[in-house]
């Protein structure tokens, strides 16, 4: 990627997923963060990628912020 990104990254079980693919998953995460200084984790959330808007709003508001004032 060639400009700035931030994952806000859920914890939480997914209905279509298994617990084993959700890890996969999120270790991609990772990779993406190893492999390129403008990808990065802005938050982890306790919550299921469905809800984390409405579980951490704010959080999510932040992490657009960051990415818009470093662009």
């Amino acid at each position: 990627m060639k400009w700035p990104t931030v994952y806000v990254v859920a914890t939480g079980p997914h209905s279509g997923a298994t617990a084993d693919e959700m890890t996969r998953m999120r270790a991609t995460v990772t990779n993406a963060t190893d492999a390129n200084d403008l990808v990065t984790v802005f938050a982890t959330i306790p919550a299921n990628h469905v809800r984390v808007l409405t579980r951490a709003p704010d959080t999510v508001a932040e992490a657009i912020d960051q990415v818009a004032k470093s662009a």
